[in-house]
C-alpha cells in the first residue's frame, strides 16, 4: 500500500473512531476519553480506531444531540498563520465536552509560521483538551492538501461536514481571518469582505458569504473573528443565515477572539441560549483587551430586526435629502466616528450628529426613531475598550467622503433601500464660488 493510500485509510479510521467516541458516553468511557484532562493516550485511541466500522453513526434524535457545535473556520493561509495556530491551541485548553463539540478547519501556508510541523494545506479537527500551548494534539479527522479557503464553496464544505458529522441542538459558526467589511478595494470586480487566502489570491465577497451561509443552513450565532465586519451592509446581506451576528466595527488585534474565555463558560454551562453565547463572545473579547489598554469594539446584532433597520435608515436618509441641508449633512459625515477605513462610520454617531446639524421636524422624527431602534431592537449588546471608541454603538455603515464605489449598488442593502442614493447625494460637489469682477 502506498504512503498516500495508507494516510487516507488512517484518516478514515480516525474520523470514524472520533465519531463513535464522541457519539456515546459509554464508548467514550471504554476508550478512556478524558474531557477534564488531556486527550486519550494514542495507543488507546488507535485500538478503538481499528476496531470500529468505518460507516458514520446515524444522526441521533434531537433529544440526544449535544447542546452546541461550535464550528471555527480558521483561514491561516496568509500573514495571520501564527495567530491561527495560537488560537487553535487556545481552544485546546478547553476542548470539547459531552455537551459541546468544538470543530475546526485550520489552513496554513508555507510563507509565515514554521512551528508545529510547518505543514501546509488544511486540516479538520475535533478539538480535545490539551495543555501544550505549542502543539496541536487534537486528532486530524480530514486533511486537504490544496484547499482554497478564499472560495465560499470551501466554507460550505466545511460547514456541511461539521453539521453532518457533529450534529447538535444549536450551532455557532465563526469565520476567522482578515476582514474588510462589505468592500476593500475600488475595483470594478471586487465586492470583497473576508477570508483572504494568499496562496490562491482569493477571498469571499459579502454576497458570497451570504450564499455560503445559506448553503450551510441556518446557525444560531454567526461571528466574524475578523476586522471591520459589523456593518449594516454585511449584516443585512446575511440576515437569514443566523439568529444573532457577532462582529467588530473596528480592526481586531492579531490575537482576535479569546477562545479559552469564550469556550470555557459554554462547556461549563452548555444550556445557555444563543443570545447568552453572543453576549459571552462580546464580553470575553472586551474583557481580554480592556486591561491591555487596546482599543477595540465588539457587538451583538439581532437579525430579525434587520429588515426594519433598512426601512428606518432609508426613511432617515430620505428625510435628510429632502431637507436640502447638504453641507450640514456633510459636516455630520466628517465628524462621525470613523474606523480603519475612513469611509466606515458608526451609524448611531452619524445620525446623532446629523440631527443636531439638520434641524427640521422630519429629520428629528426619523432620527429619533432610528436611534431608539438601534439601541432597543437591533444592537442588543455592545462594548468598546479605549476612550477613542466612546462614540461607537455597535454598527457601522458606508459613508465615503471622496468617491463612490459602484459595486455598492449590487448589495442587497442598496437594492432594497435608499442608502446608496443618500451616499451619492452626500458626495455632491459644492456649488462653484461666485466670480467677482475687478
Amino acid at each position: 500500500m502506498s504512503a498516500k493510500a495508507f494516510c487516507g485509510l488512517l484518516h478514515k479510521y480516525l474520523f470514524a473512531a472520533a465519531q463513535l467516541l464522541f457519539a456515546a458516553s459509554a464508548v467514550a468511557q471504554e476508550v478512556n476519553i478524558n474531557f477534564d484532562g488531556g486527550p486519550a493516550p494514542a495507543k488507546s485511541f488507535m485500538q478503538a480506531a481499528l476496531a470500529v466500522d468505518t460507516a458514520l453513526p446515524p444522526v441521533p434524535a434531537a433529544a440526544s444531540l449535544k447542546k452546541w457545535t461550535v464550528m471555527v473556520y480558521v483561514n491561516g493561509r496568509n500573514n495571520l498563520e501564527y495567530w491561527g495556530l495560537t488560537d487553535v491551541n487556545e481552544m485546546e485548553t478547553v476542548g470539547s465536552s459531552p455537551d459541546v463539540n468544538v470543530v475546526v478547519e485550520l489552513g496554513r501556508t508555507t510563507s509565515y509560521a514554521v512551528s508545529d510541523g510547518d505543514w501546509a494545506g488544511s486540516r479538520r479537527y475535533l478539538i480535545w483538551k490539551d495543555d501544550d500551548p505549542y502543539h496541536i494534539a487534537s486528532p486530524v479527522l480530514q486533511e486537504i492538501p490544496q484547499p482554497d479557503m478564499g472560495d465560499w464553496k470551501h466554507l460550505v464544505e466545511f460547514g456541511g461536514w461539521a453539521k453532518q458529522n457533529f450534529p447538535a441542538q444549536h450551532y455557532m459558526l465563526i469565520v476567522w481571518n482578515h476582514g474588510s467589511g462589505w468592500n476593500k478595494l475600488l475595483k470594478a470586480d471586487t465586492l470583497k469582505g473576508i477570508s483572504y487566502d494568499y496562496d490562491t489570491k482569493n477571498h469571499i465577497s459579502t454576497p458570497q458569504l451570504a450564499q455560503a451561509l445559506a448553503a450551510i443552513g441556518k446557525v444560531d450565532v454567526y461571528a466574524s473573528d475578523a476586522c471591520l465586519m459589523q456593518m449594516a451592509e454585511v449584516d443585512y446581506e446575511i440576515r437569514k443565515a443566523a439568529d444573532y451576528i457577532v462582529g467588530s466595527e473596528e480592526s481586531e488585534p492579531g490575537e482576535g477572539f479569546t477562545y479559552d474565555a469564550l469556550l470555557n463558560p459554554l462547556v461549563n454551562r452548555p444550556g445557555m441560549t444563543a443570545e447568552d453565547l453572543g453576549r459571552l463572545a462580546v464580553n470575553s473579547y472586551a474583557d481580554h483587551y480592556q486591561p491591555l489598554n487596546k482599543g477595540t469594539t465588539m457587538s451583538l446584532v439581532r437579525t430579525s430586526a434587520l429588515p426594519a433597520l433598512l426601512s428606518n435608515a432609508s426613511a432617515f436618509a430620505d428625510a435628510v435629502m429632502n431637507s436640502n441641508a447638504l453641507e450640514a449633512a456633510k459636516k455630520a459625515r466628517t465628524e462621525a466616528r470613523k474606523f480603519y477605513f475612513p469611509y466606515d462610520k458608526d451609524l448611531y454617531d452619524f445620525v446623532r450628529l446629523a440631527m443636531s446639524y439638520v434641524q427640521t421636524p422630519e429629520v428629528s422624527g426619523a432620527g429619533k426613531k432610528l436611534l431608539a431602534f438601534l439601541e432597543r431592537d437591533l444592537v442588543i449588546y455592545h462594548r468598546y475598550t479605549g476612550e477613542k471608541y466612546v462614540n461607537t454603538h455597535g454598527l457601522s455603515v458606508y459613508l465615503p467622503d471622496d468617491k463612490y464605489n459602484p459595486n455598492y449598488d449590487e448589495l442587497a442593502w442598496s437594492k432594497a433601500g435608499s442608502w446608496n442614493e443618500f451616499v451619492n447625494w452626500l458626495l455632491t460637489p459644492p456649488p462653484p464660488a461666485p466670480a467677482f469682477a475687478k
